[in-house]
């Protein structure tokens, strides 16, 4: 996405419906995400990428101080939704969807294919 954003500014008539303090604009509603996601950075690399259940975690503080709640993980996935439907719509008008997939989705799809002959 950084490098997207880049090219629009160095280059603004790839997009010329888009301003370049629009770009701007966007570029600024994901850079407000970074401490959610240092957060979430913290706690795959000190916690899930390490998973070991012989490890006593003396470092309990690290994820205490770094809590994440779902409402604010989901934060940086619709603001790049935002963020790619804006430059896409200004493009050609056209906007994508981006949505994560719950547990009872995939249930609801085995069921389903499981049901059917």
């Amino acid at each position: 996405m950084w490098r997207l954003l880049d090219e629009l500014e160095k280059c603004p008539t790839l997009v010329p419906s888009l301003s370049v303090s629009e770009v701007k604009h966007q570029r600024a509603q994901l850079q407000a995400d970074n401490d959610i996601l240092r957060r979430i950075r913290t706690h795959r690399n000190k916690r899930i990428a390490h998973v070991d259940e012989r490890h006593v975690w003396p470092d309990s503080h690290v994820w205490q101080d770094s809590i994440v709640t779902v409402g604010e993980a989901k934060k940086p996935l619709e603001d790049l939704k935002s963020v790619f439907n804006k430059i896409s719509a200004a493009h050609d008008g056209h906007t994508w969807s981006l949505e994560t997939i719950g547990m009872k989705d995939t249930s609801q799809l085995l069921e389903e294919l499981l049901a059917k002959p």
